[in-house]
């Protein structure tokens, strides 16, 4: 089985699915044998003619993995809402053990595993019954946690770790996505390592429309993420 980590977010949109495309690119890039996995993607995308995930596949494509988008994703959703209410929306039956079985499926064919989730850590994936730390307990792996650097990134960065902590989750590193070189971001990073007594982090840049170029995000990857410092989290 692979070595796994579950890439949580603080929040919606703080960039898990870039950190999950730099984290791969590295670990690939150093020939190590990883892949990635979507367990839920609501919000999909229309690619070739099929719904997709479009997470996955932007990871697929920028970390360079040749693996299947369907082997990536177990359940892909219309609607960019929260996966327990596209489901709902769109009559979609949602089950914990295909989750469960498609990781462990694809954990079986890797070295390494990174899984990302969907918005934050109390994300409901089934309502009322199945959440996203539901899922992480029963993969039973740490999480990296991305984070922002501006501002209230202190209070949703610590509240997030506190209840990591509450559930017994083991935190990795935290990753602090979008930095602009501000004073005030440095400041916040520094608390937020006092505060939630994590020292292990990665500082990812605020990038321009121009580093859409494949060539030069990958380049950023490998900057932000040394390899050696990304195997020691597993």
């Amino acid at each position: 089985m692979a070595k796994s980590l579950f890439i949580i977010g603080s929040d919606t949109d703080v960039g898990k699915t870039m950190i999950t495309a730099g984290l791969s690119y590295v670990l690939n890039n150093n020939d190590y044998n990883v892949c990635s996995y979507k367990p839920v993607q609501s919000g999909g995308i229309y690619y070739n003619n099929m719904l997709t995930a479009g997470d996955a596949l932007f990871v697929k494509n920028m970390a360079d993995l040749n693996e299947d988008i369907a082997k990536m994703n177990s359940y892909c959703l219309k609607e960019a809402v929260s996966p327990h209410r596209a489901a709902e929306k769109e009559q979609v039956v949602l089950a914990k053990d295909r989750i469960i079985s498609d990781y462990q499926a694809l954990s079986g064919e890797y070295d390494y595993l990174l899984v990302e989730g969907a918005g934050g850590l109390i994300v409901p994936i089934i309502r009322d019954r199945y959440y996203i730390y539901n899922m992480i307990q029963d993969f039973e792996i740490p999480v990296v946690l991305v984070t922002r650097t501006g501002v209230g990134t202190i209070n949703h960065t610590c509240l997030t770790v506190s209840y990591l902590k509450q559930l017994g989750i083991p935190i990795k590193a935290i990753v602090f996505n979008g930095y602009e070189g501000h004073d005030y971001e440095d400041d916040n990073i520094d608390i937020i390592k006092e505060i939630s007594g994590i020292d292990t982090t990665f500082v990812f840049p605020k990038l321009s429309e121009e580093y859409k170029i494949k060539e030069l995000l990958q380049y950023e990857f490998e900057k932000a993420f040394p390899v050696q410092k990304v195997l020691e989290l597993f």
